[in-house]
């Protein structure tokens, strides 16, 4: 069941079946979602369908065998990750240690 925001789902899943999970476990949106693009940030890696990212990140899974692989663009090979601001005040103080892989939402 999706109840809230979409991160509901997966945690529900996973805190419902952790004992049987699958070795590998995808979550994807059912339809594309523009942060899978690199429409927004053009030197990432994106993904223009959900099909292109299954392609490449199944392969990837299956040969790092990594325990957490964010489906999400990559900057130098590192994902791309979001956050929601807290407030929209002083936003280049908040901003100004960030890595280049970590977006954020305005509040």
């Amino acid at each position: 069941p999706n109840i809230g925001r979409d991160t509901h789902s997966p945690f529900f899943y996973i805190s419902n079946h952790y004992e049987t999970l699958s070795r590998h476990t995808i979550f994807l949106q059912a339809g594309h979602h523009y942060t899978l693009s690199n429409s927004w940030m053009p030197s990432a890696q994106g993904y223009e369908s959900n099909a292109e990212a299954l392609n490449h990140f199944v392969h990837l899974a299956l040969e790092t065998d990594p325990t957490f692989l964010p489906i999400m663009p990559t900057l130098n090979g590192q994902p791309i990750l979001f956050v929601d601001r807290d407030s929209n005040d002083n936003l280049e103080e908040q901003d100004r240690d960030d890595p280049p892989t970590l977006k954020k939402f305005d509040a």
